[in-house]
């Protein structure tokens, strides 16, 4: 979407905000995602808050969505509070939908220690507890697979594409609830040291491994953070669940099942213009690097 169309449907829900509140006053932009969402931090009458714009039409996907993280947030899960507006926790603007969160202080993790780790375990711990109990509540997404996108890239697209059904055909465990796209860009450390999930659109059911291979994938195979091996954040979160031994091979079909997924991200990404061709190389080798890590 284009920056005027989102600066036109901005101003649009502003204008619409002001028939429910007071004072409206925006702060900053806290994120402009490549699938379209956006997020602001604003003070209504007074409260700190995040608007959530939806820039997607996918009404009942959406408010699944919501009305789940709501769910987990009344069952404890540290996680931002919905507010919802004469008891709608989705609004509707022309072909967009918004809602509206309690803004929490606090940033991202920015270095991952040890006791970060396990602080993170914690709170997906609390996640999958949760979600074992209530499972047989909580209705199944369908699975999403993308299609096949001509433009650059198309081989390594297809090649990716088809090894990444056939692992979702062969891990098709669902014990619990699993956070889906866990990373510590997702995680906030409030200004009290609390932590929190963020970023809860991709929560469905599955199995807690791929969660962990996924923390495997974003921060051993990112140059980034080379603070903490795979083998302390397996044997961390082995910990927490009580788990002696593993056969390695279900979490190596897991990272490679996350590493396929990001890179058939990234081509979409880069066959929109959302990133260029240096960051596709440095995106590759990060799979290359999942695809050869020792676990």
């Amino acid at each position: 979407m284009k920056n005027e169309s989102k600066n036109q449907i901005f101003r649009e829900i502003i204008s619409s905000l002001s028939d429910f509140f007071q004072e409206v006053n925006l702060l900053e932009q806290l994120s402009n995602s490549f699938d379209d969402n956006l997020s602001y931090r604003m003070i209504l009458d007074g409260k700190d808050s995040v608007l959530k714009v939806y820039c997607g039409n996918d009404k009942e996907r959406i408010l699944s969505d919501l009305n789940l993280q709501n769910f987990l947030y009344n069952q404890g899960l540290p996680c931002p509070k919905i507010i919802p507006l004469f008891g709608n926790l989705l609004l509707k603007n022309r072909d967009s939908y918004y809602t509206l969160y309690k803004f929490i202080p606090g940033e991202p993790i920015k270095y991952v220690n040890m006791d970060n780790v396990s602080k993170i375990f914690n709170v997906l711990k609390k996640l999958y507890e949760v979600g074992k109990t209530y499972l047989e509540e909580i209705p199944k997404k369908s699975l999403m697979i993308p299609q096949i996108e001509e433009g650059s890239y198309k081989k390594e697209f297809e090649d990716m594409l088809i090894l990444y059904t056939s692992l979702n055909k062969s891990i098709n465990k669902e014990d619990t609830l699993i956070h889906g796209d866990i990373h510590f860009d997702n995680i906030l450390k409030s200004s009290k040291g609390e932590f929190f999930l963020l970023d809860l659109e991709h929560i469905k059911r599955g199995d807690f491994l791929e969660d962990l291979a996924n923390i495997i994938f974003y921060s051993a195979c990112n140059t980034r953070n080379p603070f903490i091996s795979p083998r302390e954040l397996i044997d961390i979160f082995f910990s927490k669940y009580h788990i002696s031994d593993l056969d390695s091979k279900i979490l190596k079909d897991r990272l490679l099942k996350v590493s396929l997924r990001y890179g058939l991200g990234s081509i979409w990404q880069f066959n929109r213009g959302f990133i260029n061709q240096t960051e596709v190389d440095k995106r590759f080798k990060m799979i290359n690097r999942a695809q050869n890590l020792e676990i």
